[in-house]
């Protein structure tokens, strides 16, 4: 799959998006319940976070687990000069029309 470039001379231009089969069953949604394992582990266990903690932190403690997890299990890879480049470029915060 060839990646769409990022518009790194526009702040305004939008950022493309790369589509995405969430069809039930597939390969998006096999990679979700896959990371939805994870997190549930982590929740549900001794190990996760305190269950009065704020609500953000205990999110954010779920998303680090599944990502952490399909990352350990070669499911996932980062795109380092990707990541790189969204990191230092404004870009929307979130999904937008979701």
């Amino acid at each position: 799959m060839t990646k769409p470039p990022f518009p790194l001379n526009d702040p305004f231009a939008p950022w493309p998006r790369i589509p995405v089969d969430q069809t039930p069953g597939g390969d998006f949604d096999r990679m979700r319940q896959a990371a939805a394992f994870a997190a549930d582990g982590l929740m549900l266990s001794d190990a996760g976070p305190d269950h009065n903690a704020p609500r953000a932190q205990q999110f954010a403690a779920a998303v680090e687990e599944a990502l952490l997890y399909l990352l350990e299990m070669g499911v996932i890879d980062i795109d380092k000069p990707r990541l790189d480049v969204f990191l230092n470029e404004p870009h929307p915060p979130y999904r937008e029309g979701r």
